[in-house]
């Protein structure tokens, strides 16, 4: 009952009308079969068939590079040289003194499109303080307390050059200027 049922599953596995149009792989999956089934009729038991039960390794194209994808790993890659690993993905909420995750802030009234978010070293208010980054440049904005209740404030903005003038704006930005 065994090498039947196997027999049976594996000759299921073939696509058939895929063997009548001449589709390559599927016709040696085919032949895998019909040898792993000669195995069957002689009594012996068959294990798992690359290509039949296990995928075979396919000469895959390389993967498609999202471009934005790309230049916020570049970014984050950066951020983290210049010593922000800690900073990525969090705001300066003055009530607390430190850094906070960005989402304690529940909206992004008051925003443009941003790509990421560090958080400086203070805020210059009551409220949550953060750099936010995008393709086109680095921005600084305040939310007053009750955050919740206010919308974001653009407080300054730069675009930069390049990856290493993003870095020296974020790093500018990051500190209290008096």
């Amino acid at each position: 009952m065994q090498i039947a049922k196997r027999a049976q599953d594996l000759v299921g596995k073939v696509d058939l009308g895929r063997v009548v149009d001449h589709n390559d792989p599927e016709v040696r999956k085919l032949k895998k079969v019909v040898e792993a089934l000669d195995e069957l009729n002689d009594g012996k038991l068959v294990g798992e068939i690359e290509g039949v039960d296990v995928e075979e390794p396919q000469d895959e194209a390389p993967p498609v590079i999202d471009e934005r994808a790309a230049r916020i790993a570049r970014v984050l890659a950066d951020l983290e040289a210049a010593g922000y690993a800690g900073r990525i993905g969090r705001v300066f909420l003055d009530s607390a003194g430190d850094m906070r995750p960005r989402e304690i802030v529940a909206h992004s009234e008051g925003l443009p499109q941003y790509d990421m978010v560090v958080a400086p070293e203070y805020s210059p208010a009551p409220g949550a303080h953060a750099i936010f980054i995008s393709d086109k440049g680095v921005f600084a904005a305040h939310v007053p307390d009750p955050v919740n209740e206010h919308r974001w404030r653009i407080l300054r903005s730069r675009p930069f050059e390049d990856e290493p003038d993003l870095i020296a704006t974020v790093s500018n930005f990051i500190v209290r200027s008096d």
